[in-house]
């Protein structure tokens, strides 16, 4: 069925422009045409079906691929880029949120045990001053000292100090390399004849003969000193990044 007909100028020539629907497929021929004083014969035209045959019947032909916006590639590839970048950015945030996490435990819990241990001594000087001081006092104080070192050691080397006797503390074994913060391993580690000195005295004064408020006080003072140079030790790589200040 022809729908419209229109003849537009080219140039010297004409063209003719026919709008029709077809209801069959294969080679149709249009009847003659007649407009003005052109008359158009021999007009045919090949019609494809929009259908084609299937297995179940009649299918629709499959659509026609779609073609691609301009930049779609760039932008798929940014896209990809982009979201690499910020799996990269949020692996790093996370790792060092959880290394900010645990160096701010490991802080506190430093602060914390010589806190505690700083009181102690407090404690310890103020019962030395008693008039009243007695060997079996002194034996008390000397106790509470022991323990209360014995438990610092234990809270910075996670090892269990308590039960340990004098002699196995010059071989006690731990992870002595510090933790390049504070370098705890390190400055123990320098100091286990100490302690291992300090805890075989202290049991002689203790459990033997000669107590007297002067080695009470000259043990606490050797405790205490510990406690402030343990406080105040970097590790070597803190020493040379500060210019070799201590």
């Amino acid at each position: 069925m022809i729908l419209g007909l229109a003849l537009e100028r080219r140039g010297d020539g004409l063209r003719l422009i026919i709008d029709f629907e077809a209801y069959r497929t294969g080679w149709v021929e249009f009847p003659p045409i007649v407009i003005g004083s052109q008359k158009i014969t021999g007009l045919g035209a090949e019609i494809s079906s929009l259908l084609e045959a299937g297995e179940e019947g009649r299918l629709l032909s499959p659509a026609a691929q779609a073609l691609p916006v301009p930049g779609t590639v760039l932008m798929v590839y940014g896209f990809s880029g982009g979201a690499l970048v910020c799996i990269i950015a949020f692996s790093l945030l996370s790792a060092g949120l959880v290394k900010n996490r645990d160096e701010a435990g490991r802080r506190f819990r430093r602060k914390k045990a010589l806190r505690i241990m700083r009181k102690a001594i407090r404690r310890l000087k103020d019962e030395m001053a008693r008039a009243d001081f007695s060997p079996p006092l002194g034996g008390e104080l000397l106790g509470k000292l022991s323990l209360a070192l014995r438990r610092f050691l234990s809270d910075m080397l996670g090892v269990n100090c308590l039960s340990l006797v004098p002699s196995e503390f010059s071989g006690l074994d731990f992870e002595r390399t510090g933790d390049g913060l504070y370098g705890d391993g390190l400055y123990i580690a320098e100091n286990l004849d100490f302690l291992a000195s300090f805890f075989s005295r202290s049991d002689s004064l203790r459990f033997g003969f000669g107590i007297d408020r002067s080695r009470v006080v000259s043990m606490v003072e050797e405790a205490s000193a510990f406690i402030t140079a343990f406080e105040k030790y970097r590790p070597p790589s803190s020493r040379e990044e500060t210019g070799g200040r201590p």
